[in-house]
């Protein structure tokens, strides 16, 4: 069993990159992608974790991974692009995560002060004690928001605030999907189309996206994710069938951020074979 799509409290999971590591090996997972939101700073303490207790790859895989928020033209939601296998000291990667990085601050900025602007309580300072310094999120605006009384439930305010197209959803200004595709494979990693079925998408819209992105350089996508029904789950082998792309997946574990979704299973029926993890080490 493997998981090729996994969050610590380096952004926005609930697991430290200690605790995932052990809940991994908990679990007998062959291999694990630790791929957090515009960051590697939980993909390092990790790394480090991992030498310091002398844990072998035999033992557990660990995948230099990310997860890029991006954007097209076309579109008014985002599109998050995953790395594997990230040369993660590659000084094309290091000069496009501080770039990315930027702009994720400005995004943030821009929500903050037009939430200020219709008497939110909420600043900077605020939303990074909350978040204990890690990456700031949109989940993050949302459990802060909670937290103040404003609503009950996060999911409130991603539809009635911050989620795609809505009211303050900030788009990414510097972070194109071509751009993010490019500074993958520039790393030399494999750049992979997340959860697919979650945009707002047909299946000729879906198609379409993923011909543009492909043109870009897209190299996989995610047949296997937590929330695929089985018909959801046929229809992904088939884009990627059609487009020539490697298969991808996981369960996208958040902790307690997430509940229900488990580490490598997801919500109970989340099995992405190990053979996905031959074909791109094949590939690279």
């Amino acid at each position: 069993m493997i998981d090729l799509h996994t969050h610590t409290t380096a952004s926005d999971g609930t697991y430290s990159p200690q605790q995932l590591i052990d809940y991994a090996i908990a679990k007998k997972l062959k291999a694990l992608a630790i791929t957090d939101h515009d960051t590697i700073d939980g993909l390092l303490e990790a790394q480090a974790y991992m030498s310091e207790k002398g844990i072998s790859k035999d033992t557990l895989e660990l995948i230099n991974g990310i997860e890029l928020s991006t954007t097209m033209d076309r579109y008014d939601f985002d599109i998050h692009i995953v790395g594997l296998f990230i040369n993660i000291k590659h000084q094309s990667f290091i000069h496009g995560l501080k770039r990315i990085y930027d702009d994720r601050e400005r995004r943030n900025e821009k929500m903050i002060a037009s939430l200020q602007a219709h008497d939110y309580d909420i600043t900077s300072a605020k939303l990074k004690a909350h978040a204990k310094d890690s990456v700031i999120t949109r989940s993050h605006f949302a459990s802060y928001l909670v937290q103040k009384g404003y609503f009950k439930k996060t999911k409130d305010v991603f539809h009635t605030l911050i989620g795609n197209g809505k009211k303050f959803y900030v788009p990414r200004e510097d972070v194109s999907s071509q751009f993010a595709i490019e500074l993958i494979k520039k790393s030399g990693g494999i750049p992979v189309l997340a959860h697919p079925t979650l945009y707002p998408l047909d299946s000729n819209g879906l198609y379409s996206l993923v011909d543009q992105l492909k043109s870009y350089g897209l190299e996989a996508i995610e047949t296997y994710y937590s929330l695929y029904s089985s018909q959801e789950t046929r229809a992904m082998l088939h884009i990627a069938k059609r487009f020539s792309l490697l298969r991808s997946g996981g369960s996208d574990f958040h902790g307690a951020n997430k509940p229900g979704n488990d580490l490598g299973t997801g919500f109970g029926h989340l099995c992405v074979p190990d053979e996905l993890l031959i074909a791109m080490h094949h590939h690279l």
